[in-house]
């Protein structure tokens, strides 16, 4: 789970000559949206907006989805209070 993690709270993105999604609906039918390529591959991320579900779903223990949850709120908390200068 931690590569995952690390992943969600990353807060600098790397990859050169990939297009901006703006919504989920555009995966598949990338032609029909208007292209963006990310510049220079390079995006730093200056803020999170953290939202889950917390409807039921089968099969899914809710206690282990809240640490997983809790898990990604630290490593935030870490990389932007902790690895941040102070401006």
């Amino acid at each position: 789970m931690e590569p995952y993690v690390r992943r969600c709270a990353s807060t600098r993105v790397f990859s050169a000559e990939k297009l901006m999604y703006i919504c989920k609906s555009q995966l598949g039918i990338e032609k029909e949206f208007e292209q963006k390529v990310l510049p220079d591959g390079r995006l730093n991320i200056d803020g999170f907006v953290v939202v889950y579900d917390v409807s039921a779903v089968p099969g899914l223990i809710f206690e282990i989805f809240l640490l997983i949850v809790r898990s990604i709120l630290i490593s935030l908390m870490i990389n932007f209070i902790l690895l941040r200068p102070l401006y």
